[in-house]
């Protein structure tokens, strides 16, 4: 003690005296400290060390560094602050009893020092930035905003025990005044970040905690609970100053994840749950308040000090990259707090003071009714208040910033997520909290929403909102109109002036949530039945913005258009018109969509003509493409036939001679215009045409007349008419041809003079040549011109409508005719356009981009009108074979030229290679390549470029069908491609080299007689050769393809042998072949001619019969053997790392010898030949090199190995087997590679391979080879190989009644494992393997199906047909439907009987696939109304989608037929003894599906209010909705009609009706 007491009056810094003090105790300094820290990790349990010498010395010590602590100055080198004393603190803990430690620390007030410690750091992180910076507000009176500042800091990674660097400093003895404390943090701030304090500071403490909670556990060494409690009471505190500490403590924990760059880091690995929980500890052990039961106390005291801090921490626990264990269980302890003290105590008080009900008053926060979410929430919105009405932030407020705008969204997300969200009684019961919580944290956001709107710095009040509202969206909280309405007006920017800012993305937001907000009229209840404000209506004022938001200079693109435009287009508009189709008023968004056109155009006539060029939103092709998705599933047929016949009035006027149009009809016009070609574009259904086409001539009349009021045709019009649309005119009367055809014109040729059709159809062929002066205007070296660039849209629909006009009227007719005569002009005109075109690509070096998104009123260039050209020709085709062939010729040739020019400048971007893509298209079109017309135009077109044949037209000459290709003209393109590789290889990469050899190929598949191939065997050795340059990156598919080539040209020439240029030819080859063979070293490296020559001898030894006159039997036989020798030697002779995966080159000729080798090996069954002795002497390194492969040993990686060479190998092993050991390795080497995605051809070799092995008859080894299929699965699907694989497999297994117990049970264990795997198929065809195989084992191994095995396949039908089903695309619907219906007829057929209490499977079940036979509808009001879909229905459209047809329905109809009258045989069990009972199975199965199918008929009912069917569809369900009613009780039936609303109850009925009229028996 006395040497503690001359230590403490010493002049020594407290570093200096710690050494000492650890000196005293045994240790040689503080750096003694951290081998024993590391001897007690944090996940260790710490234990009491035995009695030690130094006993009585290390209890003076704890006393005397207790007193620094309590005594401890604000100074960077006092005892608090050195993280070496809390070290010393741990290492005195582990040495006292508890009882005695427990006792110090209790009598100097431990939790004191520990609050004063953890106040003192955070104040000096704020300190620091208020130095910095300047300071932003009272630091010591808000801990959350402390630590915000903190979290802004940046600090060094040192470790938590690092030496300290120690300066020696005196400290001062005056008396302290008031302030000082705050100059010397400002002072200490230097050397604190000197010493990495506070992170290390804080690890220490946390430590140090850790083990005085381990202590206080049931785990701790001593016997006796008492030493427990005493440490217990170390800990316990009331719940204001525990809450302190645990707030101030997540502060620390807040500064240690820094800001990075914008990114939040982890600047201490060592951050983890372990860190904060003792500090959690200390809060959980606070003492109860007297009068506090229900904790109100503990709550205030939490949200007072606790709240803001954990919110931040949780904040940037999430945005943190990555997916950090740590860093989750921070997050999981502070939202577990969160919930627990803040917002479920908020739920409770707001349930409380409203009954337990939904209660909604006002549509905005008010502090009476919820006083403890005020009370909770008044930190942080002190924290926010800060920073009001602020015109500009410093770089430490928008880091500040940055933490605090996240924390809004994070207390709402675990609100939402503490709810209890069981069913739609307790969404509505917690309605009100959340929404009165939603629009108190939007007050707070409010505070700063003056923030980031005329300055650089982000809009934070959007960002806030942007986030609570997406949570809204993702989490389906319930939101009232009125609140979100509220919203709208006081953040959104709507009631500001005209010119001021709106916040789109909150607009785009609220209209996705609810449309009602904007959509209900004033004083009308909205959908949802909820009342509506009597204030001004926000629709007008949301169009009003729109159009003055939504308007720049030209429809054409332009880099410079603004981002408010861009939003509006994408996300604003199309939500309202989604908004309206909810809401069934799809007509009344029409009406306000041309009421902003009509206005629109009346303020461009209200500005001089020079003024007068501006381009709106409403005049946008966005708004088009989101009607055509929703305007049929909203509207019914008779309402678009009312609509249709309205606006069509519009669209008339009265032009006389001399006479100007009243200038006040021509908005009207314009509106009208661009609705009918809305309306035109959005339908798609016939009995909406059939509608439509009663007055269709006479309104085709009226359009083609306001098509000759333009200027140029010189009517008398008012010249300064606004009107940008006359390309929208022709495109209004194309889609009319399109939809109508000749119902558009008159029937009958004009008879004479002043006959009525006579005079229709001479204004017709006006329109015609109108379209033609435009499309000519268009198409002028002029239009170049961008700011002419109108004309080239008015050029492409001009364009349109004549073809339309030509594909649509008869060429018989005077119309068609005229034209006709129209459209070979213009396509003339359209093929120098394309030549035109190649030119500039040509010269453009690169720069000539040509991209077009398919909108007319988006041609921007020259070259854009030709892509939109080819485009046309690639929709309609048909029109190639209505002109002429020169014309067509001359068309074909000079698109061709524009693609093969686009594709040299190019190169590998195929983006921009629209020509390209529109060249191969119509050579891929059907209707092409079957007119004889087009495909010889095509044939006669010049592909070649300086004698080269282009790459371009091998791939044309891969897509034409090979009977339209003449013998001449095979055989010059033959030649071509010979010359091709003979003259120009080392210029062809490896997949131009591919598409050359496969044209060979297919050219050759028809004999070429008179071709180089067929006439000169130098061209083949010469193509051999070329293979290596042509193949720099030894792809197999070339080999392949080579070979091939090989084996059809030799067996063309064999099969007419008989003529002596054939002989010939054969005979020079096969001397080749053999004098090749004497003289050849190795084999190694020549790619080619071993393919050459592996393929040529196997195709003399197949057609050894015929050749004889080239060579004999035997002849044959002895060049094979020795040429088998040959590969054989060079396998002996390869290197090691040719067999491993040294290169690629090693790996192809590895991949070439081993395919030959296998080739040969019906050599070795002749046991007389010199090959025998050969094969031996390479077998056993055949077999290790194998085994290295397939077995994982160290010497090779089996991942790098191709499947070619595993293959390879896998057939010489199936022909080498000798023992049981070497047909054993064949087994696993082939499971090994079934386990893996091949190739079809790949799959069918090795399971041909695999069968013919005798060994797979063995019982054992094959369910040896299934249980490993089973169990094998990792968690990721079996392949589609695989499953071949097992199905070869279960057909091995034993077929009888009564198979041994250890096959059933492989065979059930599999199924089950069948069953979870088929709901993640990734691919059809995988798909299909997986159902065949469950059906496989349900019809041929029914022993082995048991109930587990039913309801595993039931809950798997049930997935795949929900929305959490595969993600399958690259097939219809329609087979996945039935394989599903086919899976469950299954069962029905054949497990009927285990059924009987699977009822609560089978309906879901049968729920899930009705709902795939109905259409998607816009009725419902959410897209939650909407049935929900699996993933394998590819949309069209938010409501538009493939719709399955009759034949699946008749497939559902059949299973509930099935279902309700099942066969006797599928109910009774054959193996059940004979009962002489009078219970009738059927009757019994009846009446079981009779009392649970009603469910079926309710979600009927409910998809018919929601969805639509297609009558064809109903047709095919309705003798299945017949069998269930059928089945129906009378008293089910009464249960069922009283359980429906009164809509459903008015489908059912109608149902019932006519099952009563057509669909039930009655006896005569």
């Amino acid at each position: 003690m006395q040497a503690l007491v001359k230590l403490d009056h010493s002049s020594r810094t407290f570093p200096e005296q710690l050494e000492e003090a650890c000196r005293l105790i045994g240790l040689n300094d503080s750096s003694g400290l951290k081998s024993s820290s590391d001897s007690h990790h944090d996940g260790d349990d710490e234990v009491p060390a035995p009695p030690s010498t130094f006993r009585g010395r290390e209890e003076w010590v704890l006393r005397w560094l207790l007193g620094k602590l309590q005594k401890s100055e604000i100074s960077a080198l006092s005892a608090a602050w050195d993280p070496n004393s809390w070290l010393l603190l741990r290492y005195l803990l582990t040495k006292l009893t508890l009882t005695n430690a427990a006792r110090l620390l209790k009598a100097h007030d431990f939790l004191s020092i520990l609050d004063k410690t953890l106040n003192e750091i955070v104040l000096s992180i704020a300190t620091q930035h208020e130095k910095d910076v300047g300071s932003y507000g009272p630091a010591g009176d808000n801990e959350g905003s402390g630590s915000s500042a903190a979290s802004a800091s940046t600090e060094s990674s040192s470790t938590i025990v690092e030496s300290l660097v120690t300066q020696p400093m005196k400290i001062s003895r005056k008396r302290k005044r008031p302030g000082s404390e705050l100059q010397l943090l400002k002072q200490s701030v230097p050397l604190l970040e000197q010493q990495g304090v506070p992170g290390n500071v804080f690890f220490s403490i946390s430590g140090f905690l850790n083990c005085i909670v381990k202590f206080t556990s049931h785990s701790a060494s001593e016997s006796s609970a008492i030493p427990r409690e005493y440490m217990k009471s170390v800990l316990r505190s009331n719940p204001e100053r525990a809450a302190r500490i645990l707030g101030n403590s997540i502060s620390l924990a807040s500064f240690v994840v820094t800001q990075d760059n914008g990114h939040s880091r982890l600047s201490y690995p060592g951050l983890n749950g372990s860190s904060l929980t003792p500090f959690i500890e200390i809060w959980n052990d606070r003492t109860i308040v007297a009068g506090d039961s229900d904790g109100k106390a503990s709550n205030e005291a939490f949200m007072s000090h606790c709240l803001l801090p954990a919110a931040i921490l949780i904040s940037k626990c999430r945005r943190i990259p990555g997916n950090q264990s740590n860093l989750e269980e921070i997050k999981q302890l502070l939202e577990h707090l969160v919930a627990r003290h803040a917002l479920r105590a908020i739920r409770t008080a707001s349930l409380a003071s409203s009954g337990g009900y939904a209660q909604r008053t006002s549509s905005s926060f008010q502090s009476s009714q919820y006083p403890l979410l005020d009370e909770a929430l008044r930190p942080i919105q002190a924290a926010f208040a800060q920073f009001a009405d602020k015109a500009d932030i410093s770089l430490f407020d928008r880091t500040t910033l940055d933490n605090l705008v996240t924390t809004l969204a994070v207390l709402f997300d675990v609100a939402v997520r503490c709810s209890p969200r069981l069913g739609p009684k307790q969404r509505l019961n917690e309605a009100p909290w959340l929404e009165a919580l939603f629009l108190k944290l939007a007050d707070i956001a409010g505070l700063i929403a003056s923030l980031g709107i005329a300055t650089e710095s982000p809009d934070y009040l959007t960002i806030i909102l942007g986030d609570l509202l997406h949570i809204v969206t993702i989490k389906g909280v319930s939101l009232s109109t009125s609140a979100l309405k509220d919203i709208v007006r006081r953040f959104s920017g709507l009631t500001t002036p005209a010119d001021g800012i709106v916040r789109w993305i909150l607009v785009a937001t609220v209209l996705q949530i609810d449309a009602d907000v904007f959509i209900t009229s004033v004083g009308q209840q909205s959908n949802r039945g909820k009342s509506i404000d009597t204030e001004d209506p926000l629709l007008p004022l949301l169009l009003t913005k729109i159009s003055i938001h939504g308007v720049k200079k030209s429809s054409k693109f332009n880099p410079e258009t603004p981002w408010s435009y861009m939003y509006i287009r994408f996300h604003v508009v199309p939500n309202l018109l989604r908004g309206f189709a909810h809401a069934r008023d799809l007509i009344g968004f029409l009406e306000y969509w041309g009421n902003q056109i009509q206005i629109l155009d009346k303020a461009r006539l209200a500005k001089p003509p020079y003024m007068r060029r501006s381009f709106s939103i409403w005049e946008d092709e966005e708004i088009h493409s989101v009607l055509r998705e929703c305007f049929e599933a909203s509207l019914t047929s008779r309402q678009i036939s009312t609509y249709w016949n309205s606006i069509c009035k519009d669209i008339k006027l009265k032009v006389k001679s001399g006479s100007e149009t009243p200038i006040q009809d021509l908005p009207g016009v314009t509106a009208a215009c661009i609705l009918v070609d809305a309306v035109l574009g959005a339908i798609y259904r016939d009995e909406t045409r059939d509608l439509l086409q009663e007055d269709i001539k006479p309104f085709y009349l009226r359009v083609t007349a306001l098509l000759r009021l333009s200027p140029m045709w010189g009517m008398a019009i008012d010249r300064t008419w606004p009107f940008q649309h006359w390309w929208r005119l022709h495109r209004i009367l194309a889609r009319l041809l399109e939809h109508f055809g000749p119902l558009c014109v008159p029937a009958s040729a004009p008879g004479y003079s002043g006959d009525r059709d006579s005079e229709i159809i001479d204004q017709i062929q006006a329109g015609l040549r109108v379209a033609k002066k435009r499309f000519w205007r268009g198409t002028t070296k002029h239009s170049a011109d961008p700011s002419k660039s109108e004309r080239q849209s008015e050029a492409i629909e001009a364009f349109h409508f004549v073809s339309s006009m030509v594909l649509n009227i008869p060429e018989t007719h005077v119309l068609g005719m005229y034209a006709l005569e129209k459209l070979e002009e213009m396509i003339g005109r359209v093929a120098d356009f394309f030549e035109d075109t190649a030119s500039r690509i040509r010269g453009s070096g690169g720069v000539f981009c040509l991209q077009w998104n398919g909108r007319p009123g988006e041609i921007y260039s020259a070259g854009v009108l030709a892509v939109a050209f080819g485009v046309m020709l690639l929709k309609s085709p048909k029109i190639l074979q209505h002109v002429s062939s020169g014309v067509r010729q001359k068309m074909l040739q000079n698109l061709y030229q524009a693609a093969y020019c686009q594709e040299a400048v190019w190169k590998k971007d195929e983006s921009q290679m629209m020509l390209v893509r529109i060249w191969e298209g119509l050579l891929d079109n059907q209707f092409c390549q079957d007119n004889a017309d087009v495909m010889k135009s095509v044939l006669m077109l010049d592909f070649q470029h300086d004698g080269v044949l282009s790459d371009l037209a091998v791939r044309a000459y891969l897509r034409l069908p090979l009977g339209v290709l003449r013998r001449q003209h095979r055989e010059n393109i033959l030649d071509s491609l010979v010359h091709n590789f003979s003259d120009l290889r080392s210029h062809l990469d490896s997949s131009a080299a591919l598409r050359h050899i496969s044209l060979m190929v297919k050219l050759m598949e028809i004999p070429n007689a008179t071709s180089q191939l067929a006439t000169n065997p130098l061209t083949i050795w010469e193509m051999a050769s070329a293979i290596h340059h042509a193949n720099p990156s030894h792809d197999n598919s070339i080999f392949a393809c080579f070979a091939k080539l090989v084996e059809l040209t030799l067996g063309h020439i064999i099969s007419t042998i008989d003529q002596d240029r054939c002989e010939r030819f054969l005979q020079k080859l096969w001397n080749d072949l053999k004098s090749y063979i004497d003289t050849v070293e190795s084999t190694w490296k020549a790619y080619g001619t071993t393919l050459l020559v592996k393929a040529a001898l196997s195709t003399f030894w197949l057609h050894r019969g015929s050749v004889t006159m080239v060579a004999n039997v035997l002849e044959i036989q002895e060049v094979r053997e020795a040429y088998l020798s040959h590969l054989l030697a060079s396998v002996a002779l390869s290197k090691n790392d040719e067999w491993g995966p040294a290169t690629i080159e090693s790996r192809a000729n590895l991949i070439i010898i081993l395919d030959a080798i296998a080739a040969f090996l019906d050599l070795i069954n002749n046991t007389d030949n010199s090959v025998k002795a050969t094969m031996d002497g390479i077998q056993e390194e055949v077999y290790q090199r194998a085994l290295s492969a397939m077995e994982l040993e160290p010497t090779y990686d089996l991942f790098q190995w191709d499947t070619s060479v595993k293959i390879s190998i896998y057939k010489i092993l199936g022909c080498l087997q000798k023992t049981r050991d070497d047909v054993f390795l064949h087994q696993n080497t082939g499971s090994f590679l079934l386990m893996h995605d091949l190739s079809i051809a790949e799959e069918v070799s090795v399971l041909q391979s695999y069968s013919d092995c005798v060994i797979a008859q063995d019982t054992g080894i094959v369910n040896d080879l299934i249980s490993s299929i089973g169990r094998d699965t990792s968690g990721i699907p079996l392949t589609r190989s695989s499953l071949m694989f097992l199905g070869r497999l279960l057909s091995l297994t034993d077929g009888s009644k009564e198979p041994r117990d250890e096959t059933r049970s492989v065979v059930s264990n599999v199924f089950g494992t069948l069953c979870m795997d088929m709901v993640n198929a990734e691919k059809f065809s995988q798909f299909h393997v997986f159902i065949d195989c469950i059906e496989f084992i349900l019809q041929k191994r029914a022993w082995a199906v048991s109930q587990w095995n039913i309801d595993n396949v039931l809950n798997a039908i049930i997935i795949c047909s929900s929305a959490c089903g595969p993600d399958i695309r690259d097939t219809a619907p329609g087979p996945m439907f039935q394989r599903l219906c086919g899976l469950f007829g299954s069962i029905l057929a054949l497990h009927r009987t285990k059924l009987g209490g699977r009822f609560h499977l089978v309906v879901p079940l049968l729920q899930n696939l009705l709902r795939c036979l109905f259409e998607s509808d816009a009725r419902g009001q959410h897209q939650s109304d909407r049935p929900s879909l699996p993933p394998w229905f590819p949309t069209l459209g938010p409501y538009r989608r493939f719709t399955l047809e009759e034949n699946e329905a008749s497939s559902y109809a059949r299973l509930l037929t099935n279902l309700c009258d099942p066969t006797v045989s599928s109910v009774t069990n054959p193996h059940a003894r004979l009962k002489s009972n009078l219970s009738d199975e059927t009757k019994k199965a009846r009446a079981i599906a009779g009392q649970y199918l009603p469910y079926v008929l309710m979600e009927y009912t409910k998809c018919q209010l929601r969805s639509r069917m297609l009558p064809e569809v109903k047709t095919a369900l309705t003798p299945g909705l017949y069998a269930v009613l059928d089945v129906m009780a009378p008293s089910t039936m009464r249960t069922l009609n009283e359980s429906m609303d009164s809509s459903s109850r008015a489908i059912f009925k109608a149902l019932y009706d006519d099952h009563r009229r057509f669909g039930m028996w009655k006896e005569v």
